[in-house]
């Protein structure tokens, strides 16, 4: 067998050895990225629905039916926009976690 052939033949065995253990680390990391951006939009969308119902709120006790109707319209489009990220998030983290009970990642504290 050719020296080339040979060193190209162990360089895939040690590549196909090497790719499921890079794998499993960035599984890990996606997770804990995954976690940290459903974090972020989860906190971003509760304190903008909070300020939303609080505005709605206040307007009710006003008795203005104007501002209620436009207050409860904002913290609609609020959550149309929002809530999908979280969304969006979630179904991430859930595809990731799957990934990494496949791969064996330890220490997801699951």
């Amino acid at each position: 067998m050719k020296t080339k052939t040979m060193l190209a033949a162990l360089l895939i065995c040690f590549a196909a050895a090497l790719v499921p253990t890079l794998a499993s680390g960035d599984t890990g990391s996606a997770v804990q990225a995954d976690l940290t951006q459903l974090g972020t939009d989860v906190t971003a969308a509760h304190n903008t629905l909070v300020t939303g119902a609080s505005n709605v709120t206040t307007a009710a006790q006003a008795g203005d039916k104007s501002a209620v109707k436009s207050a409860i319209t904002t913290l609609r489009s609020d959550a149309s926009t929002l809530l999908p990220a979280v969304q969006a998030d979630r179904k991430q983290l859930v595809t990731d976690l799957t990934a990494a009970h496949a791969a064996i990642v330890t220490g997801l504290g699951t």
